[in-house]
């Protein structure tokens, strides 16, 4: 297609945009939803089918960081680049970009187009970005050092990957891939991640189970670390004991009395008088 928009009259400075990186390799995220034939996704061709379908859900940022501004203007004013969806009830960038799926031998295994349906200033690029010249849906365009962001939840922010092989595959991101709108530099245009998708549960083999043969436990007794029992003295030896203290008893009663005179000495026979 060829380039059929210019940033402004006014202004020599073009925009430069690119894919920011950063959010896309860490907006990834793989889910499986489930889809009517009445949904917007199926009929705008976001999935290839309905029902239950697998999911790489990712986030994709337009930046800008160019001299100039992309400016677009009012999407009534350039029925070129848009499209107005019944589905959606709004109007649709053609083009804006494109999304795809590679194998590790290069080849394309899913291909999507991102229909973004309003460019706008949604956050500053870095902290050295200046203010807003605030683009809106209503007035599209890009300020220079600003981003456009689409988070994941949003609708066709994704490509199905239902019946695909477990493996590591290539998500590659283009900005502007027809080159609609003019740059300073189209070089820059394309990010890529790599994307590991895990093998299905529904696909995944039962482990193999292997019994080993049962052997009777070895039962080990611990150390113990109670105080050891008293040894109980036999019975023989506490009768001894008992009768030792009742042939003992009463020989210290009344020890405390004053013993007894002894009987004076009778007189001998030199010591009578007659």
């Amino acid at each position: 297609m060829m380039v059929v928009f210019v940033a402004s009259a006014a202004s020599a400075a073009l925009p430069d945009l690119i894919i920011n990186r950063s959010r896309l390799a860490t907006g990834i995220e793989i889910t499986e939803r489930e889809f009517a034939a009445s949904d917007c996704a199926v009929i705008e061709g976001c999935i290839r089918g309905s029902g239950t379908r697998k999911l790489l859900l990712f986030e994709v940022a337009f930046v800008n960081v160019g001299q100039g501004d992309l400016v677009i203007g009012n999407p009534n004013d350039h029925p070129a680049l848009f499209e107005f969806s019944p589905c959606h009830g709004h109007h649709h960038l053609s083009s804006a970009a494109s999304y795809g799926l590679f194998t590790s031998d290069g080849r394309s295994v899913n291909v999507a187009r991102k229909q973004a349906f309003c460019l706008r200033d949604n956050s500053p690029y870095s902290s050295s970005s200046g203010p807003s010249n605030g683009y809106d849906c209503d007035n599209q365009g890009i300020t220079a050092g600003w981003e456009d962001i689409y988070p994941k939840n949003l609708d066709c922010q994704w490509l199905d990957i239902t019946g695909l092989p477990a493996g590591a595959y290539t998500l590659r991101v283009t900005v502007n891939p027809s080159r609609v709108f003019a740059e300073s530099n189209y070089g820059n245009n394309t990010a890529s991640v790599t994307v590991q998708i895990p093998r299905s549960p529904s696909t995944t083999p039962p482990p193999t189970t292997v019994t080993p043969p049962e052997t009777p436990p070895t039962e080990v007794t611990p150390p113990s670390t109670d105080t050891p029992p008293e040894v109980k003295k036999s019975k023989k030896s506490r009768n001894k004991h008992i009768k030792k203290a009742k042939s003992n008893k009463g020989k210290h009663k009344g020890w405390y009395k004053k013993k007894k005179k002894k009987p004076a000495p009778k007189p001998s026979h030199h010591d009578d008088d007659d």
